[in-house]
Parts: structure tokens; C-alpha cells; sequence
């Protein structure tokens, strides 16, 4: 922690609950940690909470159902 203006400097100590969310910030910029998966880790019993609190974190598990959708679709025209 510092006394100094810097803009870019801890001001002030973090709490344990910042801390919780910078954990779910660092499992959700892995791309192999899944939303179910986070959501064990968090202690969370339902994905809607993390969803709810931690969606805006989740572009990324859009973009993958949307693709598994296409996928699927042009499974089912090739058969």
C-alpha cells in the first residue's frame, strides 16, 4: 500500500471478498475453465449464481454454444 497519488498503486488493502472476485476473474480468463466448473470452485450450489453475479465474465461460453449449435445443425443436414 502506498500514500502516494500514483494512479496505478494499491491504496488501500484489499478485502478478503475483492479477493474472491479477483480469483473468479483469473478461473474465468482460462479457457479451459468451464462456468459449471467455476462455479464448484467458487462453493456456489447453483451455476445461476455465478451467472448472475459473474456473467458479464462469460462472452466466451456464448460464442461456444453458438458454435455447438452450427455444429450440430450441420451434422443433422449431412446425415
Amino acid at each position: 500500500m502506498s500514500t502516494c497519488e500514483c494512479a496505478d498503486v494499491l491504496h488501500q488493502a484489499p478485502s478478503w471478498h475483492d479477493l474472491r472476485h479477483t480469483y473468479a476473474s483469473w478461473l474465468f480468463s482460462d479457457p479451459r475453465m468451464t462456468p459449471l466448473a467455476i462455479s464448484r470452485l467458487l462453493g456456489h450450489q447453483q451455476l445461476a449464481t455465478t451467472s448472475e453475479i459473474y456473467g458479464d465474465l462469460m462472452p466466451q461460453a456464448i460464442d461456444a454454444a453458438v458454435d455447438a449449435v452450427a455444429d450440430a445443425r450441420k451434422g443433422a443436414r449431412q446425415s
